[in-house]
């Protein structure tokens, strides 16, 4: 088979199992590599390239010193500032939110300032009566164009870099790009605050977690009567149990209430039980003797606190070690010693079985948990907290020492004293040294997806190259649109890196497209620096789709948003932001 149809099959098999989502993106990246491998499209030494890849490694360690800066409580001890600014005043509020976020994604990776600031913005949103559907998308939209300041911005930026200097024509500067970065960030600032903010809609309130999840469909009040075939078992061997898959919540007896019963809790004539299950399951409950429905029941938020448990709301995080298990293969209730009461996967309520159901990165949960286990619930990593969890142990000598690691392997990196990589290894080994970070903590907080998606699609990018793919489309893109200058080529390179990122992982979209802009370059007789500066900038402002950017499906759940929500806000702004890349990329370039 000629090597450019294999290739370009392989490409298309790329984008269907990203669009597809039934395999981790991770894992098709690997098919990929072994597909490239196998077809002869790459070498084997060309093929596992990726793994020692400059931009990979590179964004690995500053993924370590990010998670440094973040441990030490540094970035926590901004937002008690920020919230402190914002007060109760709704616009001061939404300003503080954006102007912060995008300032720290500038030089920290987003999703974990977006991670640490979802429960600021919760707070945010109680004391200024503002739903939080209003502030989660800045929140979100202002780290992707904060990402924009700066080389270390994003990994996106750094890996475009990394494809720039293998192919000849240099690496970006740390600061190269950042007056063209701060024209779009001040652009975003004054559209979200003036105009973007008023297209949000307000579909979620701060008041009650059972009405956001509808769980008054999923929680009911029964009664053991006295004739119960239930009395004297044990919740284990119970038909609550084996027919059907119910959680017990609360028992209520003559002995007081019980939250969170063990299996080994025996039943009793007239208990009083909360229990939690489909609706199915319910509708079955009823058919069970002994079993009587308690008709006063109304549900509330307070029906599942006491002093004992609490009701949170978490998301799924990015390196959480439940994703793509279901509910019932983690043990749930064992690991955290806490029940799910409901999920929500962009925006949309998931019935049937919770145990049954796997468990997805940006999934919303809604969960009760025994107090005394919150905080491992919080160490776990697996989890973004909604709620504000106040860091008051804060160490100001590691705060000063991981503030002084990170602004070094920034000065030093501008100034060309050392290379990014160099600089962010050392400054990892020093943040090991003088124990800001553990081992056991930097294995957990590396976004390992992103590190092998990246190492294993670098070689797809070879492919591209070396097979004359990205000449193929090159040269269809030059004839199409060179004659009308480079203000439409720039737009047109843009408009397709938005589209494809829209729908895949933008590291995987700059792999891709930055070897068909250097052919397009080549071929016009042009640098390609500025249009790979095109597929990075656009790559990097994905804000059309929650699809397109972690930051976006961490905010989808939490906000309630629906897909159009973005398509409305995030589509004015990207036809800004595309005006403004494009006219600013040709003033500084051409």
């Amino acid at each position: 088979m000629d090597p450019i149809v294999t290739v370009l099959l392989i490409v298309g098999f790329t984008v269907v199992m990203f669009i597809w989502e039934k395999v981790p993106i991770d894992v098709t990246s690997l098919i990929v590599m072994a597909l490239l491998i196998l077809s002869g499209s790459v070498t084997m030494k060309e093929g596992i390239s990726g793994f020692s890849n400059e931009a990979v490694i590179t964004i690995l360690f500053l993924y370590l010193l990010g998670a440094g800066l973040e441990k030490t409580g540094a970035v926590n001890v901004i937002g008690r500032y920020m919230l402190r600014f914002a007060g109760r005043g709704k616009r001061r509020g939404l300003l503080a939110i954006m102007v912060v976020s995008g300032l720290l994604s500038g030089l920290l990776n987003n999703t974990a300032v977006v991670m640490i600031f979802i429960p600021v913005v919760f707070r945010i949103a109680r004391f200024s009566k503002e739903s939080p559907s209003k502030l989660l998308m800045p929140l979100s939209f202002a780290s992707i164009a904060g990402g924009t300041l700066t080389l270390i911005g994003t990994s996106t930026n750094i890996l475009v870099s990394g494809i720039s200097e293998d192919a000849g024509y240099g690496r970006f500067g740390m600061f190269e790009f950042t007056m063209i970065g701060g024209f779009l960030f001040v652009s975003f600032l004054l559209y979200m605050f003036f105009f973007g903010v008023r297209l949000i809609p307000r579909r979620r309130s701060t008041d009650s977690l059972a009405d956001s999840y509808d769980l008054k469909d999923f929680i009911t009040e029964v009664v053991i009567t006295p004739d119960s075939p239930l009395v004297g078992k044990r919740l284990y061997n119970s038909s609550l149990t084996t027919d059907l898959e119910l959680d017990i919540i609360e028992i209520k007896d003559r002995k007081g209430i019980t939250w969170l019963p063990d299996d080994y809790e025996i039943l009793e004539a007239n208990d009083v039980l909360i229990v939690r299950g489909s609706i199915d399951d319910i509708m079955l409950l009823k058919t069970l003797p002994g079993i009587q429905f308690s008709k006063s029941f109304e549900l509330e938020d307070e029906d599942l606190r006491s002093n004992e448990t609490t009701l949170i709301e978490v998301v799924v995080g990015p390196n959480s070690s439940v994703a793509r298990s279901t509910v019932d293969e983690i043990d749930f209730r064992d690991l955290y010693d806490a029940i799910p009461l409901a999920i929500r996967r962009r925006g949309e309520l998931l019935g049937g079985r919770l145990g049954e159901t796997e468990l997805r990165f940006g999934d919303d949960l809604l969960i009760e948990v025994r107090k005394e286990a919150y905080q491992s619930l919080l160490r776990s990593g697996d989890f973004i907290f909604t709620q504000e969890l106040e860091k008051t142990d804060y160490d100001e000598k590691k705060v000063s020492m991981a503030l002084a690691i990170v602004a070094g392997v920034i000065l030093l990196a501008a100034f060309n004293v050392l290379h990014i990589l160099e600089g962010a290894l050392i400054g990892t080994i020093l943040m090991f040294i003088l124990k800001i970070i553990s081992i056991r903590e930097a294995y957990r907080d590396v976004d390992w997806r992103i590190i092998f998606l990246l190492a294993s699609l670098i070689p797809l990018g070879i492919a591209i190259e070396n097979s004359g793919a990205a000449d193929l489309l090159a040269n269809y893109l030059n004839h199409q649109v060179s004659r009308f200058g480079p203000l439409v080529i720039i737009s047109s390179l843009f408009a397709i890196t938005t589209l494809v990122t829209s729908f895949m992982s933008n590291g995987a979209t700059a792999v891709l497209l930055s070897p068909i802009a250097i052919s397009l370059a080549e071929q016009m007789g042009i640098d390609p620096r500025p249009l790979l500066l095109t597929v990075m900038f656009a790559a990097s402002t994905c804000y059309l789709t929650p699809l397109g950017y972690q930051t976006n499906i961490m905010i989808y759940g939490p906000g309630n948003y629906q897909f159009k929500d973005f398509m409305k806000v995030g589509g004015v702004l990207t036809a800004i932001t595309m005006i403004l890349v494009t006219f600013l990329i040709y003033f500084f370039y051409f």
